[in-house]
């Protein structure tokens, strides 16, 4: 996300990430969450209001960490960014652009992401949408940030390795397993 930003910025795009699963448990209207972000009005209306002068991209990231099959409760957070992807939608501003990231996973099993995305689609002919799939990163790739946190991962067992070229697996390791002694028991 901070390459995509930077990358932005040097085009002259203002750039606004919302991380949803940092989001407040309390947002659970338009108007708590234009209170947790500190907005002087709501946002859209802010997003448009930049828009009118210039190019502007709201990335939404971990969307999925937000869905019902996550969590049970707090889930008007999710209702509350969806709406505002989708007042963002019917806006048809020409310079202002979402970008949402989830997995998989809850994107396929998620009914409110489902119905987002069958939007988009449905929105198609306005604009480009696109479906952007992250897939597994390279061993030497996993073997460099593995060296970074002090991990020697010679000799690992080769269903390991490939099970840590998926990201979300690699992060999991590094966050609870890395300090494991005998990782052929994983």
């Amino acid at each position: 996300m901070a390459r995509l930003a930077t990358g932005l910025r040097s085009l002259g795009t203002t750039f606004l990430a919302l991380k949803a699963d940092t989001l407040s448990r309390e947002v659970g209207t338009l108007a708590a969450l234009q209170a947790d972000l500190e907005m002087p009005e709501p946002l859209v209306a802010c997003l448009e209001r930049l828009a009118d002068e210039g190019p502007v991209v709201l990335f939404v990231d971990q969307l999925d960490a937000l869905c019902e099959l996550m969590v049970t409760r707090h889930s008007e957070r999710l209702s509350v960014l969806l709406n505002v992807i989708r007042e963002v939608f019917f806006l048809r501003h020409r310079n202002l652009k979402v970008i949402v990231s989830t997995r998989t996973f809850e994107a396929k099993h998620d009914r409110r992401l489902r119905d987002l995305i069958d939007l988009a689609k449905r929105e198609e002919s306005r604009e480009a949408v696109a479906r952007v799939e992250l897939g597994e990163v390279s061993w030497e790739a996993v073997e460099v940030i593995l060296t970074q946190n002090e991990v020697a991962a010679q000799g690992w067992p080769a269903e390991l390795r490939r099970m840590l070229t998926t990201p979300q697996h690699l992060d999991v390791f590094l966050n609870f397993l890395k300090d494991e002694q005998d990782v052929s028991a994983l």
